[in-house]
């Protein structure tokens, strides 16, 4: 994550300097809605800095957390997925991936990792989704993922609500709502649309 975001700033300096100097690129990296403006009106393309990874808070402990979302808001973060294809500290991810099977799943010796490197716990939500049978993950957000979220929204960070399991997305919405705070899905499907899909594979809960 430090690698990406120091390339980041470093392009835009290198292309600054392409471009006559500090400030004169066509990409410039932003911090707040208004830099956000003034960089669109000036013609350039507006940056902001991410971070889609499984494991953003390594820690379960929800002062550490809070900590290392200090630690990428100094960076220059400010749009965040807080669960990616892995269950994390802060809920369960969304069962959708090919590489994603039902904890315990008996598998070749020596390949487990490989073919199938994510696990997680399930539960039956076939009235809503087909996959598999209708499958969905059994975790939703934890004590640590509620803590994030709302330091997230005191911090005034983008939160994108993709790749959640549906008990982690009902609770992130909740959080959300009760602060009247907006949330960005950056990339999914829809479940209605899923589920008129010949492939049943297609209908799970990744889509919103």
């Amino acid at each position: 994550i430090r690698v990406q975001l120091d390339a980041a700033k470093a392009m835009q300096d290198e292309i600054d300097l392409r471009s006559g100097g500090p400030g004169t690129g066509w990409y410039r990296l932003v911090y707040s809605p208004l830099e956000a403006r003034q960089a669109i009106a000036a013609g350039q393309l507006a940056v902001v800095l991410g971070i889609e990874v499984d494991q953003p808070f390594p820690s379960a402990d929800a002062g550490a957390a809070l900590r290392q979302l200090d630690e990428y808001y100094q960076a220059g973060v400010r749009h965040l997925f807080p669960i990616h294809f892995r269950d994390n500290s802060v809920g369960g991810a969304s069962y959708d991936k090919s590489l994603t099977v039902p904890r315990g799943t008996p598998v070749a010796p020596g390949v487990g990792p490989l073919v199938h490197p994510y696990e997680a716990d399930v539960r039956d939500c076939s009235a809503t989704y087909r996959r598999e049978g209708g499958r969905c993950n059994a975790l939703g957000l934890s004590e640590v993922g509620a803590v994030v979220l709302r330091g997230m929204m005191n911090r005034g960070m983008i939160i994108d609500v993709d790749h959640m399991s549906e008990l982690s997305f009902d609770a992130a919405l909740s959080l959300a709502e009760a602060r009247h705070y907006p949330v960005v899905s950056g990339h999914t499907g829809f479940v209605d649309l899923a589920a008129n899909s010949p492939d049943p594979d297609k209908s799970h809960e990744g889509n919103l």
